[in-house]
C-alpha cells in the first residue's frame, strides 16, 4: 500500500469453528404440464384413473408417476369405489389450481464459519 512500509510478516493461526448446517428452503414450481391436466380433469369431474388416461392418451404408467407426485404433495386425495380408485382434490389442491405453482422443499447445505474467541 502506498505511504507505508512493512516491517515484519509471521504466520499466524485464528482458531475458527466450521458448521455445515443442513437447511430446507422452499421453492415455488411450476405444475409439470400432465400434471396440471390431471388436476383440471379431476377439478371437472373426471376421478377415475382409467378415464384420465383415455382422456389424454397417455399409459397408465405414465399418469400413475404423475397422480403418485401429486399424492406426495397433498394436493388429491384417493379414495376405493366399487373396486376402483377415486381421485378427489383436496384443499390445498383447490388453492394451487388457482396459480398452478406448488411449494417444493430442498435440502440446501450452508457452511457456517465464525471465530471461536
Amino acid at each position: 500500500m502506498p505511504g507505508y512500509e512493512l516491517i515484519n510478516v509471521f504466520e499466524a493461526a485464528f482458531p475458527v469453528y466450521r458448521l455445515n448446517i443442513s437447511t430446507l428452503i422452499l421453492h415455488e414450481q411450476d405444475i409439470p404440464v400432465v400434471g396440471q391436466f390431471i388436476l383440471k380433469l379431476i377439478h371437472s369431474g373426471i376421478e377415475d384413473v382409467e378415464n384420465i388416461c383415455g382422456f389424454l392418451g397417455l399409459s397408465e404408467q405414465i399418469v400413475e408417476d404423475y397422480i403418485l407426485e401429486l399424492l406426495t404433495q397433498e394436493l388429491v386425495t384417493n379414495e376405493y369405489v366399487q373396486d376402483s380408485i377415486m381421485l378427489l382434490l383436496t384443499a390445498k389442491g383447490h388453492e394451487v389450481m388457482e396459480k398452478m405453482k406448488f411449494v417444493k422443499p430442498e435440502e440446501v447445505a450452508v457452511p457456517l464459519v465464525f471465530d471461536s474467541s
